[in-house]
């Protein structure tokens, strides 16, 4: 019968099965630069790697949304700008409205400028980010507000939300990030209705009433002021989202570096244990080959 393997036999072989496992663990770190490619690689540390890995997917997605945000508020003050403009432009034509020295006709020209700039700011309301209403609140698929282009231009009612929208930062907070056409332009305070303050002077100069004119230019002048203030809001937003994103960039760097720090291979560490597992194993090899051979003989009993 022939005998089982000897002790030193069985030895030669664990040694070369440890040998041959380095190698290959330092060849597949060289080959795709990772220390961890399956949870056998670091059981005790997979758990942590996981749950890093899905913290930084989190935060990926905020940076994303953040990054829609800051198109939406970054237009919206821009087109709270534009109608600062045009309010005063309004305020301009109430101021020539007013002279004595205005005619009717004058008036009635000066109406019709008034009427232009209305339909630029009804206009406004409708800035969309990516086919979105940026002022109308949750319900940003609708249209806060048209205006019929045949007068007395009638303007609708909103459309939108009373709502506003609100974004998430990376540590799950939430903050404003705009407000409504109805609030913005539609105010139910008549000091702050931008709409109800230039129909109002549009009229007031068809009418060639001097007393109306003045009253419209003073609640001109307030609605501007409204409207700057919103303005304001909106620049108090951007700098929120900007934060918000600056924030979330640094925690997905230390989230990345922790992620590195767990997954990634050293290289030079990797190099240096595959060309000593190499020449350990010629050794072994070498080793083996050198010792007596034994003859069949030797294992008959």
């Amino acid at each position: 019968m022939i005998n089982s393997l000897s002790p030193s036999d069985e030895q030669f072989l664990a040694s070369a099965r440890a040998i041959g496992q380095r190698l290959e663990r330092a060849q597949r770190q060289i080959s795709t630069g990772r220390r961890v490619n399956s949870a056998a690689d670091a059981p005790d540390q997979i758990g942590t790697l996981l749950s890093t890995r899905a913290e930084l997917s989190r935060n990926q997605q905020t940076q994303s949304n953040l990054g829609r945000v800051k198109t939406e508020v970054d237009a919206g003050e821009g087109a709270l700008a534009a109608a600062t403009k045009l309010l005063d432009r309004a305020s301009a034509l109430a101021a020539q409205g007013v002279s004595s020295t205005a005619t009717p006709e004058t008036r009635r020209q000066l109406a019709g400028e008034v009427e232009a700039v209305l339909q630029q700011v009804v206009s406004l309301t409708g800035t969309t980010v990516e086919d979105r209403y940026i002022f109308a609140g949750t319900n940003d698929t609708t249209i806060p507000y048209t205006i019929d282009p045949v007068p007395p231009n009638a303007i609708s009612s909103y459309g939108g939300s009373a709502v506003t929208k609100r974004a998430f930062d990376h540590l799950g907070g939430t903050f404003e990030t705009g407000r409504t056409a109805e609030e913005i332009f539609d105010n139910p305070d008549p000091e702050k209705n931008v709409f109800t303050s230039l129909r109002a002077l549009r009229d007031g100069l068809f009418a060639d009433d001097s007393a109306a004119i003045t009253t419209a230019f003073a609640s001109t002048k307030s609605s501007s002021l409204h409207v700057i203030t919103m303005q304001a809001v909106y620049g108090t937003a951007q700098n929120r989202v900007n934060n918000a994103l600056d924030e979330s960039k640094t925690a997905a760097t230390r989230l990345k570096s922790q992620i590195a720090s767990i997954e990634d291979a050293d290289l030079t560490s990797a190099i240096l244990d595959l060309n000593q597992g190499t020449r350990d194993q010629q050794a072994a090899f070498q080793s083996r080959a050198q010792l007596p051979r034994g003859s069949l003989f030797d294992y008959l009993g």
